[in-house]
């Protein structure tokens, strides 16, 4: 990503891209200066969320994501800010915010819903303790996962959001099938259409989606360690386990927080 900067240096999007991939590395202040370049040439709200996200998984401060979230200015407010400030203020646990900006997103989606801010939707419902609620939005999302996956079948994200909703069904047997289908697909021999490099990220997703099935359920220990490999290998980092709802019913238990705590951040 540094070398197509180099190349096309007026490009925002590759400059975006690499702030990402700094972030998902731990490097949060070269992220935060690619993501301000990157607003600088394309003007848009998308590398201002990012760096919404950036300052979260640094310093995990609410205020800071809300306060970042109102400065961008309302011309920029459109699809992509609001379903960004969804998935953003899901994060920090404002789950009522998180519903009113998925409604406002929804207000620019002209065809069928959108399949993650519904997701989010219904885990923020599950999260304010809303059992019908979030029972209706997961059986409104689940068609939509499904369908995904047969328009997508050599993608491992539509078995990782079907391991969420079947979770949230409490089908337990389905949602850990579905996990496993998803960690097979972070293998080159079951995956050629997988780009190179990108195993391990796709892992990564399928082991987080895996673990907080088994939490759910009560697998407590075989939850745990897959948390303690995954923290020790530098892949999850110490906020987002101590911070997202993700996680929420892991922390209850001693040893996910001290786990939670010797992660990189």
């Amino acid at each position: 990503m540094r070398r197509a900067v180099e190349l096309d240096p007026r490009n925002g999007v590759n400059v975006t891209q690499l702030g990402v991939r700094l972030q998902a590395d731990g490097r949060y202040d070269e992220a935060e200066k690619a993501f301000d370049l990157a607003f600088t040439l394309l003007g848009s709200s998308i590398p201002l969320t990012n760096q919404t996200l950036n300052q979260w998984f640094w310093r995990g401060d609410r205020t800071a994501v809300v306060r970042s979230l109102d400065e961008v200015p309302a011309a920029l407010r459109f699809g992509t800010y609001w379903r960004s400030r969804q998935f953003l203020l899901y994060q920090i646990g404002d789950f009522v915010g998180s519903l009113a900006a998925g409604e406002k997103a929804d207000t620019f989606t002209a065809a069928a819903p959108d399949l993650r801010g519904s997701l989010f939707a219904a885990r923020a419902r599950e999260e304010l303790g809303d059992v019908a609620g979030a029972e209706r939005a997961y059986r409104i999302v689940l068609p939509m996962a499904e369908q995904e996956r047969v328009e997508r079948p050599h993608s491992a994200n539509p078995s990782g959001v079907l391991t969420v909703i079947y979770a949230g069904l409490g089908r337990r047997d389905q949602a850990l099938a579905t996990a496993g289908r998803s960690l097979e697909f972070a293998s080159p021999n079951e995956n050629p259409y997988l780009a190179a490099g990108a195993f391990g990220h796709v892992r990564v997703a399928g082991y987080a989606a895996l673990a907080q099935v088994q939490a759910r359920f009560g697998m407590t220990d075989e939850a745990l360690a897959i948390v303690k490999a995954q923290a020790a290998a530098g892949w999850w980092r110490r906020n987002y386990l101590l911070l997202s709802p993700d996680w929420s019913i892991l922390r209850k238990d001693p040893r996910f927080r001290a786990i939670a705590e010797k992660a990189p951040l």
